[in-house]
């Protein structure tokens, strides 16, 4: 069950910023991760039941639509 959005955060921005630089080969930023990653990030979430899934098995899949920020 999904919860909520989940924003970029500049604690992470800075892990992945980090590992990566632009194509002119100039470091990212995490202000830079933050901009480009905004509304494509994931989404908060819980497991109801934990299990397999198996074939044959129902599966309903519901789409997150994010709030305009």
């Amino acid at each position: 069950m999904v919860e909520s959005y989940n924003p970029p955060c500049i604690d992470l921005a800075e892990k992945v910023s980090n590992l990566y630089v632009t194509t002119k080969g100039s470091a990212v930023t995490p202000t830079q991760f933050i901009v480009v990653s905004k509304k494509q990030r994931g989404v908060v979430g819980v497991v109801d039941v934990a299990g397999d899934i198996r074939q044959g098995d129902e599966v309903v899949l519901e789409f997150y639509r994010p709030p305009k920020l």
